[in-house]
């Protein structure tokens, strides 16, 4: 027993390893400076086209192809259809024919009635006759126009001007009604959208320019509308802007620079954040030399973008944060600064 407690001794005695870490310290951002937040390009005429109906794709537009509203994009193969159209118009051709002869029954029935020659029972059938015939005509033009409405149907035209970007089915194949057929893009109605915090989307006014970067693009873009409601979680709402000019790749990358105005935030590398449940957290550094250990600091994420954010929390400028290493640490733990292989 004795032996069991002297082993639990020793171990508790040995030294905690101090964990490897880099830093960087807290900044203040100055006053008129822009914070860069990642946004997208996409277009406002973007839709998934779905067959209406079902049937083997007889033919479907090229993949890339420019196309006009209402040109075709896809043609389901009828056959079917139209011989059902031919016998539905048969059918109408019919009782057209039917009523025809129900009326002139009728009318004779009427003139013999009335000179006593004829029964109320007659006449009442002859009337009845015309009344039958003229509802299954009826009944025949719906069926012979819902056939062409399937034929038309089984066609899809292009709702607006766009280029063919992308084939969910191939020619030869069978769709169902309600299945994606082909994606149709218009590149020249360019939009951006991105991710902005509800206090800065605020005071942004309507027709504000920003400046915007993507790749080697180097332009501005119109604000003009946000959502009607932002993300209860991130506390972001979204905003679309208008490019004022330059050529944009739908799907691209960009940049856009949201100004600070006077404020002045407090900016920490991305990197410094760890995220869990209960929010983010930074691990400020404390002590000198080999003596450094970590306090965990919660904070409440302002803005930001890829390589850094603005934060606000019980942080000042000049404070040191662990940036390589923040997500394997505890409040508490000894660090040392990683000095490389």
């Amino acid at each position: 027993m004795n032996k069991i407690i002297v082993g639990v001794v020793l171990l508790a005695s040995l030294p905690l390893w101090a964990k490897p870490v880099t830093l960087a310290e807290v900044t203040q951002g100055e006053a008129g400076a822009s914070l860069w937040v990642s946004g997208t390009v996409a277009s406002r005429q973007q839709a998934e086209l779905s067959a209406e109906q079902s049937g083997r794709v007889e033919w479907i537009a090229d993949f890339g192809s420019r196309v006009e509203a209402g040109q075709e994009l896809l043609r389901l193969d009828s056959t079917a259809l139209r011989l059902s159209l031919e016998q539905a118009r048969a059918e109408h051709a019919r009782w057209a024919s039917s009523l025809r002869f129900a009326k002139a029954e009728f009318e004779r029935q009427d003139k013999l009635r009335k000179q006593n020659n004829a029964s109320l029972s007659q006449f009442d059938k002859a009337r009845l006759e015309v009344e039958q015939a003229s509802l299954a005509l009826q009944l025949a033009s719906i069926a012979a126009r819902q056939i062409e409405e399937q034929i038309r149907r089984s066609h899809i035209y292009a709702p607006f001007d766009g280029v063919v970007n992308h084939h969910f089915i191939q020619p030869g194949e069978h769709v169902d009604a309600g299945e994606k057929a082909l994606e149709l893009v218009n590149p020249d109605a360019p939009d951006i959208r991105l991710q902005a915090p509800i206090d800065w989307a605020l005071r942004l006014a309507l027709q504000t320019r920003l400046k915007v970067e993507g790749g080697a693009l180097r332009g501005e873009a119109t604000y003009y509308q946000r959502a009607a409601r932002a993300d209860p979680n991130s506390r972001l709402i979204e905003l679309r802007l208008t490019p004022v000019e330059g050529s944009y790749i739908i799907g691209a990358p960009v940049r856009v620079a949201l100004p600070l105005g006077e404020q002045q935030t407090m900016l920490l590398p991305r990197d410094a954040l760890v995220l869990n449940t209960e929010g983010s957290v930074v691990y400020r550094v404390q002590g000198e030399g080999d003596a450094l250990t970590v306090s965990r600091v919660p904070v409440t994420i302002l803005f930001g973008d890829e390589r850094q954010v603005a934060i606000s929390g019980a942080l000042k400028q000049g404070d040191r944060v662990v940036v390589r290493g923040a997500g394997a640490l505890s409040d508490g733990d000894k660090v040392e600064l990683y000095r490389g292989s």
